[in-house]
């Protein structure tokens, strides 16, 4: 089916002294893999291979002090491998960016005051590689994040507040053109208030890609695991779709471009939670395909689902969804193994699951889904947003729970329906994460080499 891009499987960095990248394995059977998941707690997990997780840091590091403004971008400026910022208590109000270029086990690291004494409302650009930030307090009207470039992190911080009633996109962290990008052990809550409800397509969002809907514009093989996505504003008009979004998570934006639908991402979503989470819509929204969603909670969401919305072969594995609003299903090759989720929609659409769709009211139809190992409520052949329908094309089922929840619909054909057969895939039962699994406290359960080679 192909890609946009030529490099459409995993990556990772085999020299860690530079920025060469190397590329390995094969996309589709890469993705058809099941592995079995790491040990609870456990942050390098598998297959993802981290181009840092167990990279000690070298000797010799340096610590300067930055107390204001002036002296952090004096700090960064001056910055060499190897080297600390330690920022001292109080408010940092200016716009940063860290462009530098440092090797895996000598990268800057930016290190807020304890107890998240620390506290920028502005702007955090990153550009260059390997450069990491943890333990802020990003809040306030002018917070964004912004991680392009190589292998740079942000890790262990609160972002919270961002936006205000002037503002009509409010994203909290963009991940701009680059690979790599890790955003991990953050908690991301009650962005800024909506602008008058006279204002349409209005945003509160947590991590979003870059505007642009290219192949090259595109942020591939990032890392987002155990953050903590709670309490998100409802719309400002309820029940109109036009009015506002807040999703957690949007990877790829516009489902109807054809750029988007062939996008391989590479990203994997590990050991999230969101909960509190009033959107009512797609609060997690992919619009591209090759991410691995996996160990994931959806708890407390009234009609907030995980949606993918185009894009092809992701995989969705023991995640865990309750009091929410399911999973929505379009394109081809992705596979649902072992989730307590429900419903999950298999859906028909008004376009083929590879259509180039440049329109709004383009839906592409599911094709080829492997369903296995799952509970609750499987609805295969829905229709989707009234429009005539295509049907849902060959879906595969096996190991089903309920047998009974299995609805085959109208718009359905070619389905494999091995409900009461064993799963031909190995996976774990999802377990329901809390607030202390996830988020800046839940690093003392990481790995000594994770946090050695993080500076945590």
């Amino acid at each position: 089916m192909g890609s946009y891009r030529a490099r459409v499987g995993h990556a990772k960095e085999i020299d860690i002294q530079s920025a060469s990248v190397g590329f390995v394995g094969n996309p589709i059977a890469f993705l058809w893999t099941t592995l079995p998941p790491p040990v609870t707690g456990d942050s390098d997990t598998a297959p993802y291979v981290d181009p840092v997780a167990g990279v000690i840091l070298l000797g010799g590091r340096t610590t300067v002090i930055a107390l204001n403004d002036a002296q952090l971008a004096a700090a960064i400026a001056a910055a060499v491998p190897g080297r600390t910022i330690q920022l001292g208590a109080g408010a940092f109000n200016n716009n940063y960016s860290i462009a530098h270029n440092f090797p895996a086990n000598n990268p800057l690291i930016i290190k807020g005051a304890g107890g998240f004494g620390s506290v920028l409302n502005g702007n955090l650009t990153f550009g260059g590689a390997r450069n990491i930030v943890t333990g802020i307090d990003l809040s306030g009207a002018n917070v964004r994040i912004v991680i392009g470039g190589i292998n740079n992190k942000v890790i262990g911080c609160r972002v919270h507040g961002w936006g205000s009633v002037t503002t009509k996109s409010a994203v909290a962290c963009t991940m701009a053109a680059g690979t790599f990008g890790e955003f991990a052990y953050n908690e991301i809550y009650s962005p800024g208030p909506w602008m008058p409800t006279t204002t349409t397509d209005q945003l509160r969002i947590g991590i979003r890609t870059a505007e642009g809907n290219s192949a090259n514009n595109f942020h591939y093989d990032a890392w987002v695991h155990h953050c903590y996505f709670h309490d998100f504003p409802t719309k400002p008009i309820p029940g109109n779709y036009g009015s506002g979004q807040s999703d957690a998570i949007e990877v790829g934006q516009n489902a109807q471009n054809a750029f988007m639908h062939g996008i391989i991402a590479g990203w994997y979503i590990e050991y999230c939670l969101v909960s509190a989470h009033l959107g009512n819509d797609a609060i997690v929204d992919y619009k591209v395909g090759g991410i691995t969603t996996r160990y994931c909670t959806w708890s407390g969401n009234p009609g907030g689902r995980w949606d993918q919305r185009a894009g092809q072969q992701s995989v969705f594995e023991s995640n865990w969804m309750d009091t929410s609003g399911g999973a929505d299903v379009h394109g081809p090759l992705h596979r649902y193994i072992g989730n307590n989720v429900s419903p999950i929609n298999i859906l028909a659409g008004n376009v083929d699951c590879n259509a180039v769709a440049p329109q709004v009211t383009h839906h592409r139809r599911a094709c080829q889904a492997f369903v296995s190992g799952n509970s609750g409520v499987l609805n295969v052949g829905k229709a989707y947003a009234g429009f005539a329908q295509l049907p849902a094309l060959n879906t595969a089922i096996e190991d089903h729970t309920p047998p009974g929840s299995v609805n085959l619909m109208a718009n359905q054909t070619g389905t494999i329906d091995n409900r009461n057969q064993a799963s031909s895939v190995n996976f774990i039962a999802p377990v329901k994460l809390t607030p202390a699994n996830v988020g800046p406290a839940a690093i003392t359960n990481a790995t000594a080499a994770y946090k050695a080679a993080r500076g945590l």
